[in-house]
């Protein structure tokens, strides 16, 4: 494979879920263009050089040029244009069959831009932009800081007391502070919303995070006491749970057959039930559920 010259910058712009940025790299590209079919042809060549081995140490550069050049293409195809320094916006989300990257979020609505900083770029943002910011760093936080120390902890990946509860700092550090910066996001907010005045990604988020805690904890024994110590003085939390399962589509999928299936558990593990000990994979989901109840109860100033 030949490698190109780099000096071109490849930036995502996408909504979280999610949320993921593709990595940064670079290649040469000619600014000349082509009229062809009164587009311009792709404004990228790449310079003959003798093929080079790809292996574990230059696999990853030889992989991004392979992927960014792949985009150029695209962009510039959408776009009528060279594809460096254009804008393309999916309107619709990906082709599950798309193969550019090894498996792009099908449920992403994205939009692609080729940069070359050989020469300044300014990007500006649309006006108003930072509830979306805000949304954005929401649910960065509870997936991050919240959801997957949990859910790895689950795994035995993490460890409860390190990554969850962050040592025997007691209710008000770690877990218990991450579900309190939740609290005040909604009780500053006059809209009953997490961000401005309609509902957003940041209150699915909530929304998910605090009603797949509080089902799974009633389950196990020690679960009603931990809930209460968690979530027992947070009304704007509780009137934003209220407020969100009792909207049409929410109620509609929380019947479905879909639900049914799926919904009861919080990670793929729950699934599995008992099967866990005789897979070799630790505990149950409800048993780490309890781990964790009971260690939240047991902090010095629970």
């Amino acid at each position: 494979m030949a490698f190109l010259t780099p000096n071109i910058l490849m930036s995502t712009v996408i909504r979280p879920a999610a949320l993921a940025a593709m990595g940064c790299a670079f290649m040469a590209f000619s600014t000349s263009a082509l009229a062809d079919d009164h587009c311009p042809s792709p404004a990228l060549s790449v310079p003959e050089s003798p093929i080079t081995t790809v292996d574990k140490q230059n696999y990853s550069l030889a992989e991004t040029q392979v992927i960014f050049s792949d985009y150029v293409r695209k962009i510039a195809a959408a776009t009528c244009s060279g594809g460096v320094g254009q804008l393309m916006h999916l309107r619709n989300t990906p082709d599950p069959t798309d193969r550019t990257i090894l498996r792009i979020n099908f449920d992403t609505i994205y939009s692609f831009l080729i940069l070359d900083l050989t020469t300044p770029a300014t990007i500006t943002l649309p006006e108003a932009p930072a509830d979306r910011a805000k949304a954005i760093m929401i649910c960065s936080h509870i997936y991050e800081d919240i959801q997957v120390p949990m859910w790895d902890s689950l795994w035995g990946w993490k460890d409860w007391e390190r990554d969850v509860l962050g040592g025997y700092g007691g209710p008000t550090s770690a877990l218990a502070l991450k579900i309190s910066n939740l609290e005040q996001i909604l009780a500053a907010s006059p809209s009953g919303f997490a961000v401005g005045s309609q509902i957003s990604i940041a209150d699915f988020a909530i929304f998910y995070v605090v009603e797949s805690l509080t089902r799974r904890m009633l389950e196990v024994a020690s679960g009603p006491d931990a809930v209460e110590l968690l979530l027992g003085d947070k009304p704007t939390i509780a009137q934003h749970q209220t407020m969100m399962s009792t909207r049409p589509n929410i109620a509609s999928y929380r019947k479905s057959d879909i639900w049914r299936v799926y919904g009861p558990y919080w990670t793929g593990k729950g699934t599995l039930g008992d099967r866990t000990h005789e897979l070799g994979l630790g505990e149950t989901e409800l048993e780490g559920v309890e781990t964790l109840a009971s260690l939240l109860l047991r902090l010095p100033s629970a």
